[in-house]
């Protein structure tokens, strides 16, 4: 269950260039919101559906080195990350 949750609803993947965030948020499954050790900080992740019409994006701490409305690639972080996530 930690699994599907980690890498399927968070969408955290370790990458030898970075730390890609993909998320997805099912069904029914409006905000999610989680905080996980990394290396010496810690990550902060706030997902959310948005509302028809409005712009999906990513709003981090971090630096971004790719980013889509579906996905982000962020260089590893030396202290505590945070990212927002508009789906």
């Amino acid at each position: 269950m930690l699994i599907l949750f980690i890498h399927h609803i968070i969408g955290i993947q370790v990458e030898e260039n970075g730390l890609r965030i993909r998320p997805k948020l099912f069904a029914g499954l409006n905000e999610v919101e989680a905080c996980f050790p990394f290396r010496r900080g810690k990550i902060e992740l706030k997902l959310y559906r948005t509302k028809k019409g409005k712009p999906r994006g990513f709003r981090t701490n971090g630096t971004i080195t790719h980013s889509t409305n579906k996905d982000i690639i962020l260089s590893y972080p030396k202290d505590d990350l945070w990212v927002e996530a508009n789906l």
